[in-house]
């Protein structure tokens, strides 16, 4: 009998990890960045997902397009940041302890990668020294369901 509720325990938390995972890849549509303007005193912030996978604003008269601005373009290490997490979520489901193992990395990975998202959002702003860019509230919450997640992959895995 006490088998039987243990064997249930890991399973609850096999789906945590993997809750966890796809939590961090959905708070990606969150605010993750925000870049602030020395000059003129203004903020500027980027999800997760356009940061991933790039911005371009329109600007319009009426239904016209007159204008593109490409403000941010693909980053592989962004889209790193939060594929990571959810594959440590899935590589955790089977009952495997080198796949745990490897979940356990992904997940560490990922958080690293999160808390380093402001160097992957490369604007002219920025590069040109005129902004700062900090971290905002959908990459901090992300990189903690990482290390949670990380967390409860390695009580699953060194825990009989």
């Amino acid at each position: 009998m006490a088998k039987k509720k243990k064997s249930n325990n890991k399973s609850i938390l096999k789906l945590v990890a993997l809750v966890l995972g796809v939590g961090a890849v959905l708070l990606g549509l969150l605010k993750c960045v925000t870049f602030i303007d020395k000059l003129l005193e203004t903020e500027t912030s980027f999800t997760g997902f356009q940061i991933m996978f790039g911005y371009v604003e329109e600007i319009k008269a009426g239904n016209t397009v007159i204008s593109t601005i490409e403000h941010l373009t693909f980053s592989f290490m962004a889209l790193l940041a939060f594929v990571l997490p959810l594959a440590g979520g899935i590589l955790t489901l089977p009952k495997n302890k080198i796949l745990n193992f490897i979940a356990i990395g992904c997940f560490i990975v990922g958080a690293v990668l999160l808390f380093l998202l402001p160097s992957f959002a490369i604007t002219e702003m920025y590069v040109a020294k005129l902004c700062t860019s900090s971290l905002a509230i959908g990459a901090v919450l992300s990189a903690i369901a990482s290390i949670l997640g990380a967390l409860v992959t390695a009580y699953i895995t060194f825990t009989k």
